[in-house]
């Protein structure tokens, strides 16, 4: 058995660490290898480039190697270079970004359109290259070795894929036959497949054809009509592929869409949750941006409240004047240990800073089982958080009324905790090792 996913997403490493607690350790491969997977999957380019054997660290974004007098700026987000005052290139950052270390570097020409993307890996090197048409579609990607020979090609208008393996030039037609190619020199293809995508996965399982019980676990959230991949899946007579659909209301919708007898069930995610919520009057807010919705209410109308807001960059003057308050307390620079710090010692997470959210807080403090509050014109991440913990910029006063109730009940305050997970309808170690057996 193997998990073959598309990207290392989100919802990937949901599903692989669901999969793991539940006892299925097998291999996890990933097809679109963005340089910067765990350590724990695979991928069939790092395993043509050699990268799966090759250690390093991270470039820093100032370590491009750049024309003389050409100058590299950045910011806890994105970097630029430029010639003079012309902008030749954007810098994309590896998460988290203001660790500044380079995920790819994008090329632009005279008329500042894209012409090529740099790809660079968690070992430093610029393991690949995309070239990009006059009409700014994917031309071309060549993946190099630590040598910087090219030893893959993959013409993305044909979708052909040329590799350059032990001096011997092998064709192949589409990436699912790449994909099963490298699957056969890991001794792999005639295992079952667990995947998370209708696109190249999907292709792959079909070309295998095996006769044990593949699973798809669907990902997507709910739309009005069921994928027409997955309808070729259902009506392919040589398929015996199980459906685990992993957002409830996909879930509804596709069982209103298909046929009783479907191979079809809900499976939820098991999420990494590292403490118990102890009800304590003390609410975080990580933010770069010193434009907090609806702060001087909510500090003043829950004096009770301790407000904990950290920043990775320097404090504004306007959020340094909260230092007033003897219930805000302010952290600027914070460090990735005392960023832990602050984590483990909250058990509210205030999500209404505007702006790009940072550290993936609201994932962060989900995991430490915070109790999550959001407006809506804030929210990043509205899935963490109850829909009856949302509230419109202007109910500030239903939001302080609400969090004074629970903060003088203890009871309801772990209640609203329970049912901030029950509404994510999570799944259990047991139903994996029934679906999957």
């Amino acid at each position: 058995m193997i998990n073959l996913f598309d990207y290392y997403s989100q919802e990937s490493w949901d599903l692989h660490y669901s999969l793991l607690v539940s006892g299925y350790k097998h291999p996890t491969f990933v097809i679109h290898d963005d340089g910067f997977l765990p350590d724990d999957v695979l991928s069939p380019y790092q395993y043509i480039t050699g990268f799966d054997k090759v250690q390093g660290k991270p470039r820093y974004f100032n370590q491009i190697e750049v024309p003389a007098f050409w100058k590299i700026s950045s910011n806890n987000r994105t970097g630029q270079i430029h010639d003079y005052s012309h902008l030749r290139a954007n810098i994309i950052y590896a998460s988290p970004t203001h660790q500044r270390f380079v995920k790819e570097v994008e090329w632009l020409d005279e008329a500042g359109k894209r012409y090529s993307l740099d790809h660079y890996n968690k070992q430093g090197y610029r393991f690949a290259q995309t070239v990009y048409g006059s009409d700014q579609k994917l031309t071309t990607t060549t993946y190099y070795d630590a040598h910087k020979r090219d030893v893959l090609v993959e013409n993305h208008r044909t979708g052909d894929i040329i590799v350059n393996k032990d001096k011997q030039l092998l064709v192949f037609k589409d990436k699912a036959d790449f994909i099963i190619f490298y699957l056969k020199e890991m001794g792999l293809a005639a295992e079952r497949l667990i995947y998370n995508s209708l696109s190249t996965p999907l292709a792959v399982a079909r070309k295998l054809a095996h006769p044990g019980k593949d699973v798809l676990f669907w990902q997507e959230v709910a739309r009005s009509d069921v994928p027409e991949n997955m309808k070729v899946l259902l009506e392919d007579a040589k398929s015996n592929t199980h459906i685990a659909v992993q957002d409830w209301q996909a879930y509804l919708a596709l069982s209103q869409q298909l046929p009783q007898e479907t191979a079809l069930s809900y499976l939820g995610y098991l999420y990494p949750l590292h403490r118990q919520n102890q009800a304590r009057p003390q609410a975080l807010i990580f933010t770069n941006s010193d434009n907090i919705e609806s702060l001087t209410e909510l500090v003043q109308g829950l004096p009770q409240l301790t407000f904990h807001i950290a920043a990775i960059t320097e404090i504004s003057s306007k959020l340094l004047s909260y230092a007033k308050y003897p219930n805000v307390k302010l952290y600027p620079n914070v460090t990735s240990k005392f960023k832990d710090f602050l984590l483990s010692n909250c058990d509210i997470y205030l999500d209404i800073n505007h702006g790009d959210e940072i550290l993936s807080a609201v994932r962060k403090s989900f995991e430490q089982a915070m109790l999550l509050f959001a407006f809506k014109e804030t929210q990043h991440q509205s899935k963490y958080v109850s829909p009856q913990n949302t509230f419109e910029a202007q109910e500030v006063q239903h939001l302080i009324q609400k969090l004074s109730t629970l903060l003088s009940n203890k009871d309801l305050f772990i209640e609203a905790v329970y049912n901030q997970y029950n509404q994510l309808h999570l799944g259990n170690k047991d139903l994996y090792r029934q679906l999957i057996q």
